[in-house]
């Protein structure tokens, strides 16, 4: 929520000259989008939950509804992840020993991250 209120705040600071929009006009979009991105980080939570009850798994699905529902609305591209949520991860947060959780490799992509500062740059 803050960074989208900070986003909002720069873009509403640094307006040319002769711009149409209305701060409310900046804002609305800046909150949507907050919301959505809360939705998809609370459904990513819930995904991760390592040895889910059937109580993690409802959580799941209430999650990736509500994002997947303001995903659409805003007009964002559905990707082979947002399909995959929306239709796959409870059933592997069920029937998968140990949930879908126990299974993600974070690690990998934190990897990637530490090491890409490091690696030359080719030419």
């Amino acid at each position: 929520d803050v960074i989208f209120k900070n986003f909002a705040g720069i873009l509403k600071a640094n307006k040319k000259e002769g711009c149409t929009l209305s701060d409310a006009d900046i804002d609305a979009p800046c909150d949507r989008y907050s919301n959505l991105c809360m939705l998809w980080d609370g459904a990513f939570s819930c995904a991760s939950t390592i040895n889910p009850s059937p109580d993690d798994v409802n959580m799941y699905k209430r999650f990736v509804k509500a994002a997947v529902h303001c995903h659409v609305a805003e007009g964002v591209s559905v990707t082979h992840k947002v399909h995959l949520m929306w239709k796959h991860v409870a059933v592997q947060m069920e029937q998968i020993p140990g949930g879908s959780g126990d299974k993600r490799e974070d690690w990998v992509k934190q990897q990637h991250q530490l090491g890409a500062g490091r690696l030359p740059i080719l030419k």
